[in-house]
């Protein structure tokens, strides 16, 4: 499948962007997220994934202009909502997450916190493959 992916100019705070859109027997082979900002830090940046009607989601806190994030699994006892992001080369919890992020049904979107909006690309992509 070719890549979703979206460059989303001027991101509005907390407005989850769509990259993914509801995908039926979705495997996920990798996502990062990643935005370039200027004058004033954004946190969190946030992959949100929808795996057959439960939701995760991966916060990166504080991240690092034009630095590419992955999910990873926290721990796997944290609440769904409170897992990471992490910077490239990915590690094996990142790795794991993506099996998380496969199933029957599969969306992805993406999100920024901002204090003050600034012009600013927020970027996103998704390499996945459907099961036939």
């Amino acid at each position: 499948m070719p890549d979703a992916a979206i460059s989303q100019n001027n991101p509005v705070s907390g407005t989850i962007y769509p990259v993914l859109p509801a995908t039926l027997n979705a495997v996920i082979l990798g996502i990062e997220g990643r935005l370039t900002w200027g004058v004033t830090q954004p946190t969190p940046l946030t992959i949100v994934a929808i795996v057959d009607g439960r939701t995760r989601i991966f916060n990166k806190v504080n991240p690092i202009s034009v630095t590419g994030y992955a999910p990873c699994l926290n721990n796997m006892y944290d609440v769904e909502g409170n897992q990471i992001m992490d910077a490239f080369p990915l590690t094996t919890s990142c790795l794991m997450a993506l099996k998380v992020c496969s199933g029957k049904s599969v969306q992805i979107g993406v999100s920024i916190a901002w204090a003050v909006t600034q012009p600013t690309p927020l970027n996103c992509r998704v390499k996945y493959a459907v099961l036939i």
